[in-house]
C-alpha cells in the first residue's frame, strides 16, 4: 500500500497531498503544541484493518516500516538467548531474534536495523521488531 502522509496530527492516505491555506507564513499557535512524553498511543490503531500497526513513541507506524535504533542491551534470558534494547528515551525493543551467548552482554551498546511488527495488547511502550542487522559493541 505504501506510506501515508502525517498531516495536522493525523494520517492522509498514500498519494493524497496535504491541503494548503495559502502562500503566506502561518501565524504562530496561541499556545505551544503539546510535547510527546509517552511511548503509549492514545488513539486507535489506524492500521487495524490491515492486520495492525506498531505503536511507536506515541504515534502509529505501519507494519514493516524499517527503523535504525541505538540503545543498551538487556538480557532477558541467557538460557534462551532472549534480550531487549532500551533507547535513550526509554523505549523498549523486543525481538525473537536469538543472540548467541557471546553476544548477550548486559549493558552493551547496540545498534540494529529492524522492521516493525504489530503491537500487542498490554505492552504499552514496547516495540516488537524483526531484526534485519545488528551491531553489538563489546
Amino acid at each position: 500500500m505504501g506510506g501515508g502522509t502525517c498531516y495536522n496530527g493525523g494520517w492522509l492516505p498514500p498519494g493524497m497531498t496535504a491541503p494548503t491555506a495559502g502562500t503566506g507564513t502561518p501565524p504562530p499557535p496561541s499556545t505551544p503544541p503539546p510535547t510527546q512524553t509517552s511511548n503509549v498511543c492514545t488513539t486507535p490503531d489506524p492500521f487495524a484493518a490491515m492486520g495492525g500497526g506498531t505503536c511507536f513513541k506515541g504515534g502509529w507506524l505501519p507494519v514493516g516500516m524499517e527503523l535504525t535504533v541505538s540503545g543498551t542491551l538487556h538480557v532477558i534470558s541467557a538460557k534462551d538467548g532472549l534480550w531487549s534494547v532500551v533507547d535513550q528515551d526509554g523505549t523498549i525493543y523486543i525481538s525473537g531474534y536469538e543472540l548467541t551467548p557471546a553476544q548477550l552482554i548486559e549493558g552493551a551498546a547496540v545498534t540494529f536495523r529492524g522492521s516493525t511488527r504489530p503491537s500487542m495488547a498490554g505492552l504499552d511502550g514496547v516495540v516488537i521488531m524483526q531484526i534485519l542487522s545488528i551491531n553489538i559493541q563489546h
